[in-house]
């Protein structure tokens, strides 16, 4: 099944007690798989930081 990036951008990010952000953008592997390694999720609406690198693994 293929999606694009832009299918991915703001869904939530949650925790089991609330949200805490969306989807930013999405990094790929480019060794042919192309497999998704990190998701950037952007906290600014919960964290002060701002954005945050999470592995889906």
């Amino acid at each position: 099944m293929l999606l694009r990036v832009e299918d991915f951008r703001d869904f939530s990010l949650s925790a089991t007690d609330d949200d805490f952000g969306a989807v930013d953008d999405v990094y790929f592997d480019s060794t042919g798989r192309w497999k998704v390694r990190y998701i950037v999720g952007d906290t600014r609406r919960w964290f002060f930081g701002g954005k945050v690198l999470i592995s889906p693994s």
